[in-house]
């Protein structure tokens, strides 16, 4: 589903998989908010629209997050796993 503008607002799928939801845009019109299976997500962007962060705020992964770094000539120079986890299926 698109909203008014153009923008993808939601993946929605027949055969009974969860939806995808995109919200809290930004100026840009890049989604700060995504909600799926696996719980919602906030998303951080610098200047160029490139991810810097990408947190799970609830869900399977609540509190985990994975943030890149960027080199100004050579692209991303590293990637950070950070949080803690406990898997509620494995107890």
């Amino acid at each position: 589903m698109y909203n008014d503008i153009g923008d993808l607002i939601e993946i929605d799928y027949s055969d009974g998989t969860p939806s995808v939801v995109y919200a809290d845009r930004d100026r840009r019109g890049l989604p700060r908010t995504v909600t799926d299976s696996t719980g919602t997500r906030t998303l951080s962007y610098d200047v160029f629209a490139r991810v810097l962060n990408d947190g799970w705020t609830d869900g399977v992964f609540n509190g985990l997050s994975v943030s890149n770094h960027f080199h100004q000539y050579f692209g991303r120079d590293f990637l950070k796993f950070s949080g803690s986890h406990v898997n509620p299926l494995v107890a």
